[in-house]
């Protein structure tokens, strides 16, 4: 099966009967459908945000027609896109998921010094602090996701204050003295495998 530009170069090719040709029009053609692709795709996600007006009026008619279990009232009305309840909560929790990301907040201690975590990593310790399953209460036993948001907190005041963590790396002296969360590892009797457990330093 051949691509876009595979089949309009052959079809160029075809009645050109001229390589050099082809190649000059492909070089023009290819941007000019790049720009078209994504001017489509930029109308397309426009047309599924909703203005503030949009949701008024749409609340407005399930009011008139009685339909209240349909209205979402735990979503802003400044919010642009069509959200229903579970989808609001939904976003709430995976924006909030994405915070703990930020560079320097996660890390690995080995030899007492902490380094910034691989991405796999933060991924895995942030779906075990927001999960329910066994392997999230026991990451959870030492301290609760109230406790990582207020460290978070804090990591980001320091963060956005005088000492700029963005700036600092594990060989700068201030690098330990800032909040972080960190994991470590312990075997239980009849688990193969470690659990982990959450640990928030500083």
């Amino acid at each position: 099966m051949f691509t876009w530009t595979e089949q309009v170069a052959l079809i160029i090719l075809e009645k050109l009967n001229d390589p050099e040709l082809v190649i000059y029009f492909m070089n023009i053609l290819k941007p000019m459908r790049l720009s078209n692709l994504s001017e489509e795709a930029r109308e397309f996600h426009e047309s599924l945000r909703l203005s503030p007006e949009d949701r008024w009026s749409r609340t407005s008619k399930l009011k008139i027609l009685g339909q209240y279990h349909l209205m979402s009232p735990c979503v802003p009305v400044t919010f642009p896109l069509p959200y229903d309840g579970k989808m609001w909560r939904n976003h709430k929790r995976v924006s909030k998921m994405v915070t703990f990301m930020r560079n320097g907040y996660i890390r690995k201690v080995e030899d007492q010094t902490s380094e910034n975590a691989p991405v796999k990593t933060k991924v895995e310790l942030v779906n075990l602090l927001y999960g329910e399953e066994l392997e999230s209460n026991v990451f959870r036993s030492m301290f609760s996701i109230t406790d990582a948001d207020e460290a978070l907190k804090d990591f980001i005041s320091i963060d956005e204050g005088d000492s700029n963590i963005l700036s600092l790396d594990e060989l700068n002296p201030s690098w330990e003295e800032q909040p972080y969360l960190t994991a470590r590892e312990h075997y239980n009797d009849g688990h193969h495998k470690p659990f982990k457990y959450m640990s928030i330093v500083n």
